[in-house]
């Protein structure tokens, strides 16, 4: 871990959010503390492209193990890998804003991101999927009964434009859906064709159920 990423977090930390940063593990881990009560330790790290295995298993390594494991800059992709090494060590990963959201859940270790979850919870109870891997954070392979694969990408945007679906094209990679994370908002014309000029579909959570039934 970079100490200067490190100290920048610990100077984000607000205590009148209930946070505060009471110490450093040998391991240079923040110790933290919410409201008084809840201890445990938060790993920092400063990858900017994509998060991989090799990036966070060291911090597990450790006598003292981190709760959650938390990147800056925060736009960075996890792997589906990590992310599985992560939950099962277990712990919790995010963003500086998602450690006041993991203490306030009273287990850190337990955090999900609830927006990411309803997702993968829906496609994966989906009655034609068989199968759900995660590619990244906000990328799932639906392996369906019929043999196929669909590549799914959540998609940024309360109105879904043609750049927001070009953004998340050079983002993710290739995907065959692209789903919008809110239910606010609309999905624009622009967006349709330029989601079909990639061989893919912009849809709601409605329409990606919709569209794994076919």
């Amino acid at each position: 871990m970079s100490g200067n990423i490190v100290d920048w977090v610990a100077s984000k930390i607000d205590p009148k959010e209930g946070l505060s940063v009471i110490g450093r593990t040998p391991e240079d881990f923040l110790m933290m503390e919410y409201r008084g009560g809840l201890h445990f330790p938060v790993a920092v790290i400063g990858v900017r492209d994509v998060i991989l295995v090799h990036h966070v298993q060291p911090l597990f390594s450790y006598v003292t193990k981190p709760q959650i494991v938390v990147n800056v800059p925060s736009k960075t992709l996890w792997s589906g890998e990590v992310i599985s090494l992560i939950h099962a060590a277990p712990a919790a990963f995010g963003t500086l804003g998602d450690v006041r959201r993991a203490a306030s859940t009273g287990d850190v270790p337990s955090f999900r991101n609830k927006n990411w979850d309803f997702f993968e919870r829906g496609i994966r109870q989906h009655s034609k999927v068989r199968e759900v891997s995660r590619i990244f954070d906000e990328v799932f392979d639906a392996k369906l009964k019929n043999g196929t694969t669909r590549r799914i990408a959540l998609v940024e945007g309360y109105h879904v434009s043609a750049e927001d679906i070009r953004n998340a094209r050079d983002r993710f990679g290739k995907f065959e859906i692209a789903v919008k994370k809110t239910s606010y908002g609309s999905i624009t014309d622009a967006a349709d064709i330029a989601a079909e000029s990639m061989g893919a579909i912009v849809v709601t959570f409605k329409g990606l159920l919709q569209s794994l039934a076919r």
